[in-house]
């Protein structure tokens, strides 16, 4: 018997060709959480019939079906670019020195066209040890949110919405990246208008603005969902209140550089693997204020804006040629 638990669980994900149609699962991911669901709605009748007290069989139906949910990552220092790309579409690959180092590669995102659906495929143990599953078609990120904290792994949230939900495909034999490494605060760096900044917890997130309402008579599922509002890209950092500068930023209106960047070992010639987010930001932050005895703490919440050079840029330097 296979084990009974979510010690067996799996999560693999393909991009698909035709919009809705399932790719079998060739990339998989460590995962903390899952929680795709499908929801189908309920249609039920408002007409009177003489002497019924209780609704019948024949006074509803089943009506559109749509699927999401979210999946909890870690990050790691390999696979991530699937994910990134999906939540935001534009991507260039380069080598940084592929004299010296031939087996580096960036993969730079920023704010795109977003790439097809994908297939997410989740494999959920029952208590006879059986892994079932559960494959779900013509999913997007809707979503994402990036973060680290003091004593923390980092980790990406995304909210993914999708087609329908299948029990009818095999289950995806799992292989996962070897040599990946997690990414955590140890060797991270936060720079904010160019200074260096003592962080204690950092978090950015965006919305993709796709509009997932696209039904039509004729089916019970729902169209491809298509861009139809601005991505929405905000956050937020903590720290112990060192200065008034990102105050003042807020107080004036002013604009600034973001800079997180999370380094793991090294991959050959000094360069390392790592995760570099670039944003440019407006300051919607707060008066500090005395809550008890403590060192006075500060958050500071923004929004990143298009300065016509930069809005957000994410840099992914890894072994993986493709992201």
């Amino acid at each position: 018997m296979g084990i009974p638990s979510g010690l067996a669980a799996q999560v693999g994900a393909a991009d698909e060709t035709v919009y809705g149609t399932p790719a079998e699962a060739s990339k998989f991911f460590e995962f903390i959480q899952e929680s795709l669901k499908l929801d189908v709605k309920r249609m039920e009748s408002a007409a009177i019939r003489a002497g019924t007290r209780v609704m019948r069989s024949d006074d509803w139906l089943p009506g559109e079906r749509a699927v999401a949910g979210s999946l909890d990552l870690e990050l790691s220092t390999k696979g991530l670019g699937f994910w990134l790309g999906h939540s935001f579409g534009s991507v260039v690959t380069s080598q940084p020195d592929v004299g010296a180092s031939p087996t580096v590669y960036k993969h730079t995102f920023v704010p795109g066209d977003l790439p097809g659906t994908f297939t997410v495929q989740v494999g959920r143990p029952t208590t006879a040890g059986v892994v079932e599953p559960f494959t779900y078609t013509g999913c997007q990120v809707k979503d994402w949110e990036l973060g680290v904290d003091v004593g923390g792994i980092a980790t990406l949230k995304l909210g993914i919405i999708g087609r329908d939900e299948l029990l009818t495909e095999d289950l995806a034999e799992p292989v996962y990246p070897t040599g990946s490494t997690l990414l955590s605060f140890v060797r991270g760096t936060v720079t904010v208008g160019g200074s260096p900044s003592s962080i204690k917890k950092f978090s950015v997130k965006g919305v993709t603005g796709l509009d997932d309402a696209r039904y039509a008579i004729g089916s019970a599922l729902r169209d491809e969902p298509l861009e139809n509002d601005l991505r929405d890209i905000s956050g937020s950092f903590e720290a112990e209140f060192d200065s008034t500068v990102d105050y003042a930023r807020f107080v004036a209106g002013s604009e600034a550089e973001i800079v997180l960047e999370l380094q793991g070992p090294v991959i050959e010639d000094a360069i390392r693997y790592s995760i570099k987010i670039t944003l440019n930001a407006r300051f919607d932050g707060e008066t500090p204020s005395v809550g008890d005895r403590g060192v006075v703490q500060r958050s500071v919440p923004f929004k990143v804006v298009d300065n016509g050079t930069l809005s957000a840029r994410v840099e992914y330097t890894t072994t993986d040629v493709l992201p």
